[in-house]
Order: C-alpha cells, then sequence, then structure tokens
C-alpha cells in the first residue's frame, strides 16, 4: 500500500520536472523569464534612486525650515 503511493508521488515529480525543463529549454519562455528578471531588477533599481531623490529633497527640505 506504501510503495503504491510512494510510486505514484514519484510518477508526479517526475511529470512535473519534465514541465520544467521543457519549459526552460523553451526558447520563447526562456526570453520571457529572463526579461522578466531583467524588469523587475530595472524596476527595482528605479524604485531605489526615487527613494533616494526623495530623501534628499526631504532632507534639504528640512534643513530650510
Amino acid at each position: 500500500d506504501r510503495s503504491v503511493s510512494r510510486g505514484l508521488g514519484d510518477v508526479y515529480k517526475r511529470q512535473a520536472k519534465n514541465i520544467f525543463f521543457r519549459l526552460l529549454f523553451d526558447f520563447e519562455v526562456l526570453i520571457l523569464i529572463i526579461s522578466t528578471i531583467i524588469l523587475l531588477v530595472i524596476t527595482d533599481t528605479v524604485i531605489s534612486v526615487i527613494n533616494c531623490i526623495l530623501l534628499v529633497i526631504i532632507t534639504i527640505d528640512s534643513y530650510q525650515n
């Protein structure tokens, strides 16, 4: 009984692994993943720069008042 359920678990794991590797080696999916990662990095950098600029503006404003 236990070996049957373990066998099914192995089948499901193998299927998930096969789907993952098929997606990974699909060129269009790979380009989509890479472009999404790049977009996230750029967005995070832009937000960090904007936050720094706002912090400088707030700091300057507080010294002037």
